[in-house]
């Protein structure tokens, strides 16, 4: 992960900022040129994930989206 934000970095796309609560932690935003390349990414990576979630029947990809969810609600309280 930090290989791929150190070359979006380079490339102007994302800034690594301080965090105003703790020093141990750097926030990663978008720069203008990140949000004007962000939905075409997006439109690219769409099909690639929905081929992913393919395998899953949609029952087993309600279940995997509830379980990622409560997964990032559970970082986001760290």
């Amino acid at each position: 992960m930090t290989t791929l934000i150190d070359r979006m970095e380079r490339d102007g796309l994302v800034q690594r900022v301080n965090n105003e609560n703790d020093r141990r932690v750097k926030e990663i935003r978008l720069t203008e040129k990140g949000k004007e390349l962000a939905p075409r990414v997006i439109a690219e990576y769409r099909p690639f994930l929905y081929q992913m979630m393919s395998c899953f029947s949609p029952d087993e990809q309600r279940v995997l989206t509830n379980l990622l969810t409560r997964l990032k609600e559970q970082l986001e309280e760290l």
